[in-house]
């Protein structure tokens, strides 16, 4: 007698089953690891460009006060 993976449905193995259950399952995963590690890169850029306006518009204070100094 075969074993359980070895029966069929139609046509179809329970071992083909199994095994195109666990393809599908590791590319959902390998896109949503994907997906999450662009987002968390967006976070941070996101981030960055706060922290880059920020600067900028010290630094432009900073030239206002030296114009206004030097007049």
């Amino acid at each position: 007698m075969p074993g359980i993976e070895h029966t069929q449905l139609k046509g179809l193995t329970i071992k083909n089953m199994i095994v195109t259950i666990a393809c599908t399952t590791s590319m959902v995963i390998a896109v949503m690891g994907a997906y999450y590690g662009l987002k968390s890169q967006n976070d941070i850029n996101d981030l960055r460009i706060r922290v880059t306006e920020a600067r900028i518009t010290v630094l432009e204070q900073q030239i206002r006060e030296m114009q206004l100094k030097n007049k």
